[in-house]
């Protein structure tokens, strides 16, 4: 039995894999021509806005997302989709409260009156996650793969035909929008026969009561781990132009975006999998030693062979206008390692029960990026700003994967006691 999930998990993580490679290779190839369509000032507001609406799509459903993966008894799991549901709904309702009172105190909104798309964006967001992990749960990784894929590529293809006619920031959040509703088609027959078959409300609220834990620990942690991905954009419009923000979300596009949708379907079978493990008190180590290796390795190596060549890849795919992510890239490539194989085993506190000593982690890290932020907008410009922030957000990057593998060898000392 123990065999198992070491046998599948790499046929299972190639199925989305596969899929979500296949999506980036689609998805960069046609910023070929959004690049060439869209101005720095539209890329900037997407950018800024999918930052801020990641950080609120953590929150509205308290984590427990998650737990539909992670829990034992299926029954338990339906009722954490539709519980997760309708936080998610009436998070949105409070999200569109909090806009108000924030558009009309706030002296300076970068965004606009794009603000207003927000909370509809998030809930389509938090309906996909739920669904997903719904999906993940059932072990439907066909299925999970397509829908990744749809979303993926049609997000891109979606801007690159909106922008034929009316290249602006509207048609950007809008392709973002709909490509996430198009990636729900293959797995919404999975979340509507699971809804009607969830236990009644006095179940789902003791089930929410029984897995308070992803609301108190993980829901910190994971929005501190997602502001530490989002910080820069959401701050740099307070010290540099909005333009510079458009120049940080294409150096993401098409260097930091493809590398965690590809990190993100490689962990969730490894979520799977090692929650497994873990269930029958297995060892995990086999499941984490190999992936590390050729994580590195392969790392390694691209990231030395696009040093040389990233100033005339960039031009290649969207043109002369965006040369200047190209030095936001090389900066950016040595943390990308360690970033894409923290983000497959950062589930490992929530699997292993060591939520607190990860939020208290989280913690440092936000505070330790917020004071390189802040410092270096104060004592640089932008140009010299990038290699400050990236050269110590690969010494941070280190020091977490770090964390996680002690995590991980703490439990292996303690099922051999």
């Amino acid at each position: 039995m123990v065999a198992q999930p070491k046998q599948n998990i790499l046929r299972d993580s190639l199925k989305l894999f596969s899929s979500g490679a296949l999506g980036q290779i689609v998805a960069l190839l046609l910023l070929v021509f959004i690049g060439r369509q869209y101005s720095e000032e539209a890329m900037g507001i997407l950018g800024s806005f999918l930052a801020w609406s990641g950080l609120f799509a953590i929150g509205i459903m308290g984590r427990y997302e998650q737990a539909i993966v992670v829990v034992p008894n299926d029954r338990e799991a339906w009722g954490l989709f539709r519980s997760s549901i309708e936080l998610a709904i009436v998070g949105t309702v409070s999200l569109f409260i909090f806009i108000y009172l924030a558009n009309k105190f706030a002296a300076y909104n970068p965004l606009g009156g794009y603000t207003w798309w927000m909370p509809l964006y998030v809930l389509l967001l938090a309906i996909f996650s739920a669904s997903s992990m719904l999906t993940l749960r059932l072990k439907r990784y066909g299925h999970l793969a397509i829908s990744q894929g749809v979303r993926t590529v049609s997000n891109n293809l979606l801007k690159v035909l909106f922008g034929l006619r009316d290249a602006s920031a509207a048609m950007l959040l809008l392709s973002s929008a709909l490509a996430s509703l198009l990636g729900l088609i293959p797995i919404i027959r999975f979340a509507k026969r699971i809804w009607h078959e969830a236990p009644p409300r006095k179940a789902r609220l003791i089930a929410l009561k029984r897995h308070i834990n992803f609301l108190r620990y993980s829901t910190p942690q994971t929005l501190i781990n997602t502001a530490l991905a989002s910080l820069l954009i959401l701050l740099i419009p307070f010290a540099y132009s909005i333009s510079e923000v458009g120049i940080l979300t294409m150096s993401t596009m098409l260097a930091r975006r493809p590398l965690l949708v590809l990190s993100e379907s490689i962990g969730q079978v490894y979520f799977e999998r090692m929650s497994r493990t873990v269930s029958m008190r297995a060892s995990l180590w086999g499941l984490i030693r190999r992936p590390i290796g050729l994580i590195l390795t392969i790392g390694l190596v691209i990231a030395i062979s696009l040093a040389f060549c990233i100033e005339p890849l960039v031009v290649l795919f969207v043109g002369d206008r965006w040369l200047a992510s190209a030095e936001v890239i090389l900066w950016m490539l040595p943390s990308l390692i360690f970033t894409f194989a923290n983000s497959i085993f950062n589930v490992l506190p929530d699997i292993l029960g060591r939520q607190k000593s990860n939020l208290y982690a989280q913690v440092l890290m936000l505070l330790f990026e917020l004071v390189v932020i802040v410092s270096g907008f104060w004592l640089w410009d932008f140009g010299t700003f990038i290699p400050y922030y990236y050269s110590l957000v690969f010494v941070e990057q280190v020091l977490y994967f770090a964390f996680l593998l002690s995590l991980a060898r703490r439990y292996e000392l303690n099922i051999q006691l």
